[in-house]
């Protein structure tokens, strides 16, 4: 168990860089966040939603946006399904809420079709969150 964050920082260079799909990405809390990621070289991003939110944002920050990839999609519900469905089909590891609500992403995520990210297992009762097939997994505990 890590006791502070340069050995937890230490862990995530360990394990490689992972991919973040952030779902409306057009905020600047956002884009600071995955920026010191990939900087700490434990991420890198891809960003969805409105090009022009997410450029707008960038440049508050006096952050170039020219390498990261923007997937351009106005609509929060649909940038939200296609953050969900980069996870799903393996594009990226971990999912990122951006600027908007915690509803609409979790209607993705637990869509039935394109979504369904959320498990439940026997193999790790105790655990509230736990690793499969290199996806984060949060940990439904069953009723007993």
């Amino acid at each position: 168990m890590p006791t502070d964050l340069s050995e937890l920082l230490g862990r995530a260079r360990a394990g490689g860089r992972n991919r973040i799909a952030v779902a409306a990405a057009g905020d600047m809390h956002v884009l600071e966040a995955v920026r010191a990621a990939a900087e700490a070289g434990i991420a890198e991003a891809v960003l969805v939603g409105a090009k022009d939110g997410i450029l707008a944002a960038a440049r508050e920050i006096r952050m170039d946006p020219g390498g990261w990839e923007i997937i351009d999609i106005p609509d929060p519900a649909e940038a939200c399904r296609k953050a969900v469905a980069l996870v799903r089909e393996g594009r990226a590891e971990i999912l990122m809420k951006g600027l908007v609500s915690t509803a609409l992403l979790m209607k993705a995520v637990l869509d039935k079709e394109g979504g369904c990210l959320l498990y439940t297992s026997d193999a790790a009762d105790d655990l509230l969150c736990v690793d499969l097939g290199g996806r984060g997994i949060i940990k439904k505990k069953k009723k007993t």
